[in-house]
């Protein structure tokens, strides 16, 4: 009998557990594919022993990066600059002017076919190298190769809307006092808090709280015409963000962008916030839901790294 007990009563946490979670982890149904992921990188060293290679010109080689995109947003060819980081390029005879180089091909963003995911377009950018000095002994060099890319963030959230926003109502299906379910594209940035508070008679509030969840840094959008892939101070930290209902109506004012519903906004410790408000008095009397569009664009900088180890040949 004791034993039936602890079975049944087991049954009985995992069920309530199960429910609490479901309550706690509401996804969204907008169709997207979700994730933190932008372009992932994989360096190599392309030699006749991996990371090594012989010195006094003996062995070309080739440092190669090999980029998925793992997010969901396309990255069109010239719109990927690369740098290569750590070495001397003369000692590596790099011929590309200070080690830059760019993407010959689009990535297309991560897309499903039938419910089933399609494998992550890929590209790779390839150095030809030869170490040229004449070491007295084996040496350990670090490599790196810095990456910047254009990106898009789209989020999606359901604002319940009528005309008069402080008026309660028994009848309304959504509640405007509250925070929001909100959908992301795959990308290194999103949109992780928005709330909708009344404001006035006709009038609301939304919050929108923005986060970097990776280990590289955003920069502005037009960061790529600097021709280089290394850390600007003045361009760090910026990103343009615009918030829209698909139609333009009801109109949004952000403080931040000066009465505008689209500009630049400043991460401050990988975060930023904006709000916006929205004039309701010609919306209709019942409260509705509709579709409210954050699009957040950036470039995205990251890094990837090795040690290679120069043999000598003395």
């Amino acid at each position: 009998m004791q034993k039936k007990y602890i079975i049944f009563l087991s049954l009985l946490i995992l069920i309530i557990a199960g429910c609490t979670s479901g309550k706690n982890n509401k996804v969204p149904d907008v169709g997207f594919i979700g994730g933190t992921e932008g372009l992932v990188p994989k360096l190599e060293i392309i030699s006749s022993q991996p990371n090594e290679v012989l010195d006094n010109d003996v062995e070309p080689f080739q440092i190669a990066l090999s980029l998925q995109n793992k997010g969901e947003h396309t990255v069109a060819a010239n719109e990927v600059i690369t740098t290569l980081a750590g070495i001397d390029l003369n000692a590596f005879q790099i011929i590309e002017k200070d080690g830059v180089s760019k993407n010959l091909d689009q990535l297309e963003k991560l897309r499903k076919e039938g419910g089933n995911l399609i494998p992550a377009s890929e590209t790779a950018i390839v150095y030809e190298a030869s170490y040229k000095y004449d070491e007295p002994t084996d040496k350990v060099q670090d490599l790196a190769v810095n990456f910047c890319y254009k990106y898009r963030t789209t989020a999606t959230a359901d604002a319940c809307l009528k005309k008069e926003v402080t008026r309660p109502s028994t009848e309304s299906l959504c509640k405007i006092d509250d925070q929001k379910v909100v959908g992301n594209s795959g990308a290194p940035v999103s949109v992780f808090l928005l709330t909708e508070r009344p404001a006035g008679k006709n009038q609301l509030t939304f919050t929108i709280q923005v986060k970097n969840n990776g280990k590289g840094d955003v920069y502005a959008q037009d960061f790529l015409s600097k021709g280089k892939c290394i850390e600007d101070q003045p361009m760090k930290n910026k990103l343009n963000v615009k918030v829209e209902f698909p139609d333009g109506n009801p109109v949004i004012k952000c403080g931040k962008l000066n009465d505008k519903n689209e500009g630049t906004i400043s991460m401050i410790q990988n975060t930023a916030s904006l709000s916006c408000t929205v004039d309701t008095s010609t919306l209709q009397d019942s409260a509705f839901t509709k579709s409210l569009q954050v699009h957040l664009d950036y470039v995205y900088k990251d890094d990837v790294s090795t040690k290679l180890t120069i043999r000598s040949t003395a």
